[in-house]
């Protein structure tokens, strides 16, 4: 491993020194994965793969994190580059604003008016500081499960929340996810009630991810878009997953159920740093609270036109669904064959795929998924222990290809689990991130 890895090994020690954790994002980070026997860092990529520093080449099955829905170096690259020669950012607004702007408008369905920022964090953010300045109220519900932002209103529900003043909490709330009297009770009960106040609640938003990994039970979409239209709450989609990978327009297309506003990054640029607050016009026109020197950086706007342009003209959502179909049924075969269907699930959505140990005991789990992707990495694929993404950029056999060095990697879990012997481990066990999702 040492030698496979070794550039990848010497970067992390040289990365460590003047990186927290070696990597900006802590998704990323070396820990993150079964650190010693998987590549610390990526040099390169080209459709569905990238290659490591140390020159291996692996199909991306993270897909930087669910950025890269149409692949690495493609005609989104191209209008970039045109961009980069004729200027990044500019004293004044640039055409490319109004231009992304309107075409968002008519793919998404809340959309009435946008408000660019660069990350999910901030755009986010923004939606809260807009619902707030519209209702005058200062209370948002969300779920603690979830994941909106690294920023102090998102990060103080978790369980292990440093840096955040405790007043933070005093202003958000939780419910659970498909259990609509958790969210009455967290308007009523004290949990977003403030006392002498009208029928609002004192409650500005209701933000959420319409789906991650659970279905949504029938009927709880509507219903919390109905609580939040009975009570006077702005309702939030965080699509920055399920846009541009559900369907065009993200979960509000795919579910029928129409949020205030919503959130969108990752995939709508392709992996340019670009998201995005839309909504209704009445409530957008308090985004004047948001504002920054790079909200209309030119380059990423140009490759969001393109990505924009490939999704209204190519079937990139069919065959995003098609292609994680094949993979989701494949591996579920596999696990069935390899009478590893006890210890493995594939579940969650074909354009977002998870793999969960399910051996029965937690410290097995996490060294049944420490070994699988040490063996996965040796076989060219990378995958995340929080769940893969596909991309359309990948074909019916790159999907083949995945499954041969998962059914691979399978039989090396099943030995050290039914045996008790992890000695086939090289790197370390994987560590958690408390503070981006519970798992």
């Amino acid at each position: 491993m040492s030698e496979r890895y070794a550039k990848s090994l010497e970067y992390l020690a040289r990365a460590l020194k003047v990186t927290p954790g070696g990597a900006q994002t802590m998704s990323k980070r070396a820990n993150r994965f079964p650190e010693g026997a998987y590549p610390v860092a990526l040099n390169s990529g080209e459709g569905p793969y990238v290659w490591d520093i140390d020159g291996n080449k692996y199909l991306d099955m993270i897909c930087s994190l669910a950025c890269m829905t149409l692949g690495y170096r493609n005609d989104v690259n191209l209008a970039a580059v045109k961009q980069i020669a004729k200027g990044v950012s500019f004293s004044l607004a640039n055409m490319l604003e109004a231009e992304v702007a309107e075409k968002i408008c008519e793919m998404i369905h809340c959309a009435e008016m946008v408000r660019f920022v660069k990350t999910g964090s901030e755009s986010t953010e923004a939606a809260i500081r807009v619902a707030r300045k519209a209702t005058g109220h200062d209370i948002v519900l969300t779920i603690a499960e979830g994941y909106h932002s690294w920023h102090s209103w998102a990060q103080s529900v978790k369980p292990v929340h440093p840096g955040i003043p405790w007043e933070y909490q005093e202003m958000v709330r939780t419910f659970s996810y498909n259990d609509l009297p958790s969210l009455e009770r967290a308007w009523k009960s004290g949990d977003g009630y403030v006392p002498g106040m009208d029928t609002k609640g004192g409650v500005a938003a209701v933000i959420l991810e319409p789906c991650h990994y659970e279905q949504p039970a029938e009927g709880f979409l509507q219903g919390v878009r109905d609580f939040c239209t009975k009570h006077g709450a702005v309702l939030i989609f965080d699509c920055m997953v399920t846009g541009f990978r559900w369907a065009n327009g993200g979960a509000q297309e795919y579910y029928g159920v129409t949020p205030d506003l919503a959130t969108f990054g990752k995939a709508c640029a392709n992996g340019f740093p670009l998201s995005f607050v839309c909504g209704k016009r009445e409530l957008m026109e308090h985004a004047d609270v948001v504002s920054g020197t790079f909200g209309g950086e030119t380059v990423s706007l140009a490759a969001c036109n393109a990505v924009l342009d490939i999704y209204k003209t190519e079937p990139i959502i069919e065959t995003l669904w098609k292609r994680g179909e094949a993979f989701q049924v494949g591996f579920n075969d596999l696990a069935r064959v390899l009478d590893m269907d006890a210890y493995v699930v594939c579940d969650g959505f074909p354009v977002k795929p998870r793999l969960r140990f399910t051996t029965g005991n937690d410290q097995n789990n996490i060294l049944a998924m420490s070994l699988f992707l040490q063996e996965t990495a040796l076989h060219g694929i990378l995958w995340h222990p929080a769940g893969g993404n596909v991309s359309a950029a990948m074909t019916a056999e790159d999907i083949e290809f995945a499954l041969e060095g998962m059914g691979s990697a399978l039989v090396v879990a099943k030995y050290a689990i039914d045996h008790g012997d992890w000695s086939i481990l090289k790197g370390q066990t994987i560590q958690s991130s408390p503070m981006v999702r519970k798992q």
